[in-house]
């Protein structure tokens, strides 16, 4: 991962991490250690975050030989986190923050660099699935998170406060994305086999200031449906999560 490299990594049950070029065969292993739930490279490329299914976080420094091409990983710290198991993960673009979705249904900010709990976020549920959040909005100042109610939530990043509940899907929402170029554009993808477009932009307006006021404040609507699309991922119900997306 990072920004213009061909790299991939992968973790897995095996309590293994490995590297590999994109087009080629996998490396060797890089790390030995967890089993890994999820994981993901900051856009520098420097620092690598797993979280693990021994209810651990675990961030490491990537280097790579400029002449080799050989990634060295060095596992910088480890650490248990109380909330309790987490499933999957997303980091901010600075690689600063982390969203940690938790087995109990939480949806918490984690600070990678001083490693402490920076808000948690409500309203949300999730049931037995796994929901993949986001970072996005004007200066990454919004979180969105899918939800086994089939709403996309919509969040101020530092107060925690709910500024939107969009509603339009019929199955559990599995994942969000943002567009990279409209930071007002959020998709969603449903277990009801659709992908919607959303505009956000009276959300991104209350988040604007100190998030507590204005726009889809206090869980109103807060988006606009801007686009839908069907797809065949399954029957319809809820037994096979859609995958996650990115918005191109």
């Amino acid at each position: 991962g990072g920004a213009g490299s061909s790299g991939a990594g992968s973790g897995g049950l095996d309590a293994m991490l490995r590297q590999g070029q994109l087009g080629a065969k996998w490396g060797g292993m890089v790390w030995e250690g967890l089993r890994v739930n999820d994981l993901q490279v900051t856009a520098s490329g420097e620092t690598l975050v797993a979280i693990c299914a021994e209810q651990e976080i675990v961030v490491m420094d990537v280097e790579r030989d400029s002449v080799s091409g050989v990634v060295t990983v060095t596992e910088a710290y480890r650490d248990t986190f109380a909330p309790g198991p987490i499933l999957s993960l997303a980091l901010a673009v600075d690689g600063y923050s982390a969203l940690l979705f938790c087995a109990d249904e939480g949806l918490h900010c984690w600070d990678v660099r001083d490693r402490h709990l920076k808000g948690t976020y409500q309203g949300h549920s999730a049931g037995r699935y796994v929901i993949k959040p986001a970072f996005g909005g004007h200066a990454q100042s919004l979180v969105a998170s899918g939800s086994q109610d089939c709403s996309v939530y919509l969040w101020h990043r530092d107060t925690g406060y709910l500024l939107a509940a969009m509603t339009g899907h019929v199955g559990t929402v599995n994942a969000v994305a943002w567009n990279p170029a409209n930071p007002q554009v959020l998709a969603s993808v449903s277990d009801d086999s659709t992908v919607r477009i959303w505009g956000v932009a009276a959300a991104a307006a209350a988040a604007g200031s100190d998030g507590s006021a204005g726009g889809g404040g206090g869980g109103g609507s807060g988006g606009e449906l801007v686009a839908k699309a069907a797809g065949e991922c399954g029957e319809g119900g809820a037994e096979e999560p859609a995958p996650g997306i990115s918005v191109l």
